[in-house]
């Protein structure tokens, strides 16, 4: 009884064994009749869903053209793509290949399919249907001078002319629309490029390390501008930065050439290090309209020796303007100047650095003091405009005002300042007061009591004092009561005011 389990057990085994490894030969000669590889004339296809793929060449021809079909077991495939690493330094197929040219039906060249590919020098692409070029795909061909664009194609990926040293220009056809991190980073030989209007966002570093490159247009249809895109262009001196974008990113412009920036009013921050290092920076224009300016921004540009910074700004960074790198570590450019508006960002920045600032007072700041609005119209005037809150019932108006650090004195009133105060039953004008806006108090039929302190009013506006209480009193300066008896009548008051002396 042992020996027949024994014996069956063993021929179980067998069996068990016998049907796995024919399960796997089976499986394994069907996996590989799905994806057939051929080598036709030199190159090499793997076959799969009606179509082969390019994936390496290993012929001796130097100029070569990628064929539009290949016959496999006596069926033609349309040669689809080229694969990915297909003719790089990674490839198991070694060639010399200097020109090619990529011809209908490719819709693909993969990713790295060219990656440091050291001997291609011209690349034709003929191909009425190629849609994309894989990130990285021509990354590290030192020695290519020549490539065209399809207008076929929508974007140009990551890398994929990184470190392409031979390469000195490149037309980027109107179809593109994106332009990758990185596209065209180390292409020491780059000297011009038009981005075309199609193009909508630019990745990270894109133009990093292009030496040479001293000129670029850039559309206003661009909405985004990644950091470092142009960081060590040495030869780029001027640039244009375009309408589209609102922030110019961290390390933009470091090291670069720029000698002069006017920055365009659409931007409202500068990141860190957006212009640090830029040895040969003289001149920058920053506009009204820019709120923050980042640490370090215009860090070691030591050519800079002054700057105005807007009144808008209200956060700046540390060691972000005026100062430079020396072996005895960071200092102050001798002699730097902020110019810019007393009360702001920048008079902070100066102080806290000891910079010398040139200031100057902000004409046109609106600004509410206690219940008032006022409006600088001077460096040293100022003209209440209106009232935070129109449900006072008294309004007395002050000779002077403080605004920050600043004093203004108070010397008008402004059109219809007062018209929508409707309880507004006693009012004090200040001494300073040379002009009563148009309707200032128009229509306040509860206004019953008026001082005006001011010998010095030159002018009373149309309807000024028109219908306010028929009883009212307004007390004006003795020596006055005649000449602005007059203004009044003319500005509306009406017959039954009394004008008397204070």
């Amino acid at each position: 009884m042992y020996n027949y389990f024994n014996q069956t057990k063993n021929l179980f085994l067998v069996f068990t064994l016998f049907f796995i490894l024919t399960a796997f030969h089976f499986y394994s000669f069907e996996s590989n009749a799905d994806y057939p590889k051929t080598t036709v004339n030199d190159f090499t296809y793997e076959i799969k869903a009606n179509e082969a793929v390019i994936i390496g060449y290993s012929g001796a021809e130097t100029s070569i053209t990628i064929p539009s079909s290949v016959n496999y077991n006596g069926t033609d495939y349309p040669v689809a793509a080229i694969g990915e690493e297909a003719f790089s330094s990674k490839s198991d197929y070694s060639n010399n290949v200097t020109q090619i040219t990529i011809s209908y039906p490719i819709d693909t060249i993969g990713t790295s399919a060219f990656y440091k590919n050291t001997t291609i020098e011209s690349i034709n692409i003929t191909s009425s249907v190629l849609n994309l070029i894989g990130n990285g795909a021509f990354n590290g061909c030192t020695k290519l001078t020549s490539i065209n664009l399809p207008n076929t194609i929508t974007e140009i990926g990551s890398s994929t002319f990184n470190n392409c040293t031979s390469l000195s220009s490149i037309t980027i056809p109107s179809s593109i629309t994106s332009i990758g991190g990185s596209a065209f980073s180390n292409c020491t030989n780059l000297t011009s490029m038009i981005v075309p209007s199609s193009v909508t966002t630019i990745g990270g570093s894109c133009f990093y390390g292009c030496t040479s490159l001293s000129s670029i247009t850039l559309p206003d249809t661009l909405t985004s501008l990644g950091g470092s895109s142009f960081y060590e262009c040495y030869k780029l001196t001027s640039i244009t930065i375009p309408k589209g974008l609102k922030t110019i990113e961290g390390s933009m412009f470091s090291y670069s050439g720029l000698t002069s920036i006017t920055i365009p009013d659409n931007i409202t921050s500068i990141n860190g290090d957006a212009f640090s290092y830029c040895s040969s920076l003289t001149s920058a224009t920053l506009p009204e309209g820019l709120v923050s300016i980042g640490a370090n921004a215009f860090y070691d540009s030591p050519n800079l020796k002054n700057i105005l910074i807007p009144y808008s700004v209200t956060k700046i960074g540390k060691y972000s303007i005026g100062y430079y790198k020396s072996e005895a570590g960071t200092r102050l450019v001798p002699g730097f100047i902020i110019s810019g508006y007393y009360d702001t960002a920048a008079e902070t920045y100066a102080s806290n650095n000891s910079i010398v600032f040139n200031g100057t007072t902000k004409i046109g700041i609106v600004k509410t003091v206690g219940s008032y609005v006022y409006t600088t119209t001077s460096e040293t005037e100022a003209s209440v405009t209106g009232v935070s809150k129109t449900t006072l019932t008294t309004i007395d108006i002050p000779k002077t005002i403080a605004i920050g650090s600043k004093q203004y004195k108070v010397t008008s009133i402004g059109d219809e300042a007062f018209k929508d105060c409707k309880n507004l039953t006693t009012i004090t004008i200040g001494a300073n007061i040379t002009k009563i806006g148009k309707k200032a108090f128009f229509k306040l039929k509860k206004l019953k009591s008026v001082t005006i302190k001011s010998k010095k009013l030159k002018s009373i506006g149309d309807k000024a004092f028109t219908k306010i209480n028929k009883n009212a009193v307004i007390q004006v300066p003795k020596a006055k009561i005649k000449k602005y008896t007059k203004k009044l009548k003319k500005a509306g008051m009406p017959k039954k005011v009394t004008v008397t002396k204070i």
